[in-house]
């Protein structure tokens, strides 16, 4: 598993996540890019491909994140489309 963030400001960020399963031959991946609009809480678009010898599915969407709840908690939503290529 590989997970990586870079702030390219203060209030806009990019982030990646990856696995790889050796024993079922599977991935999951998905980038975002997210811009925080009043420095309160990040939002933007999300992209994720998954797969394995057997499917392949990707979905698009959008993400609101970090939105603070107290000092050691934030909650984030998300909601987009996902098509899984081997299904009608």
């Amino acid at each position: 598993q590989l997970e990586g963030e870079k702030y390219f400001m203060p209030d806009f960020k990019a982030n990646f996540s990856g696995s790889y399963g050796i024993g079922f031959d599977s991935w999951w991946t998905r980038a975002r890019l997210l811009y925080a609009p009043m420095g309160t809480f990040f939002m933007g678009p999300e992209f994720v491909y998954q797969g394995d010898e057997e499917f392949r599915e990707y979905s698009i969407g959008g993400v609101i994140n970090t939105i603070l709840i107290d000092e050691a908690t934030d909650v984030g939503f998300k909601g987009g489309y996902r098509k899984n290529e081997d299904l009608d």
